[in-house]
């Protein structure tokens, strides 16, 4: 018999493990849409993309998790008795515990376990470590005009830096002529080489500016 490593010696093991924290509010700031806080079901949702896109579809058992310190409930997620998944909120002491306020929930993956049962290699790619950058335009535009193509236009003037576009305000009254709508748009930058420089961010949003006065009508409105 194989002497045993001097890990195991120890009384140590290693495994793979992916972790998923949640907190906070679910959407970013919209003007149609109320902010709610992340919940139980927030998160399940995001576990059940993971289990989905390694494992694929697979007959899963959930059992309820039972006398555990760290979460104050959640359930576990098995497969032929095989641990998948343990996800829930994290346990009110724990928070205290740490100074951290507000709910927290919290999901476990036992990734050896998962790729075992991996359907088909997957790529994975590394998490962009240079951050995003966001700037807003205030525009005039006709109420025919619909945020969808704006969002296209942007898109088609910038496609590898531009990573989201929303809209965060809209108004239609009287300090707008007759006819006409403003919209308060947010761009988020972001390079996966490097980080941008405000000439970079400018000159993309310049090129912005004008595809929207060009193929829009529409004015920027300045502070």
């Amino acid at each position: 018999m194989a002497e045993p490593t001097a890990r195991l010696k120890k009384g140590f093991a290693e495994t793979e493990h992916l972790s998923i924290w949640v907190t906070g509010n679910k959407t970013a700031e919209s003007w149609n849409i109320k902010r709610k806080p992340v919940d139980f079901y927030y998160l399940k949702g995001f576990v059940n993309q993971v289990l989905e896109k390694v494992v694929g579809k697979i007959s899963l058992e959930e059992k309820n998790i039972e006398d555990s310190t760290s979460f104050a409930g959640g359930l576990n997620v098995l497969h032929k008795g095989k641990a998948l998944v343990t996800f829930g909120e994290v346990s009110h002491t724990v928070l205290k515990n740490h100074d951290v306020k507000g709910e927290v929930f919290y999901a476990d993956f036992n990734w050896k376990n998962i790729l075992s049962l991996a359907s088909a290699k997957r790529e994975i790619k590394e998490i962009v470590k240079f951050p995003q950058v966001s700037r807003d335009l205030a525009l005039v535009i006709e109420k025919n005009v619909q945020f969808a193509q704006l969002k296209q236009l942007a898109y088609q003037v910038e496609k590898e830096l531009l990573k989201e576009v929303s809209v965060f305000d809209v108004y239609m009254g009287d300090k707008v002529e007759q006819g006409k709508k403003s919209y308060a748009i947010r761009f988020l930058l972001q390079s996966e080489h490097k980080t941008l420089t405000d000439k970079e961010i400018d000159k993309v949003m310049e090129k912005l500016v004008k595809i929207y006065e060009e193929k829009a009508g529409v004015i920027v409105r300045t502070k």
